[in-house]
């Protein structure tokens, strides 16, 4: 959740071996997707996915456009 910005949106990403992510990123997220963190939502974690992070995994809730 530290690369969310609320302002900015994904403003880091990081690069993990699938045998090291945790077992929840096991989402495609795709241009145009809303991406949420909901653990703390008042931290106001979301963003919606741009060309750059386009087919990343993650394990944030996505709402698909």
């Amino acid at each position: 959740m530290g690369g969310i910005d609320a302002g900015l949106g994904i403003v880091e990403t990081t690069n993990l071996k699938v045998s090291k992510a945790p077992s929840r990123a096991t989402q495609t997220i795709l241009n145009g997707d809303l991406i949420i963190g909901t653990t703390r939502p008042y931290l106001k974690k979301f963003a919606i996915v741009t060309e750059k992070n386009n087919e990343n995994i993650s394990f944030f809730r996505i709402s698909n456009n």
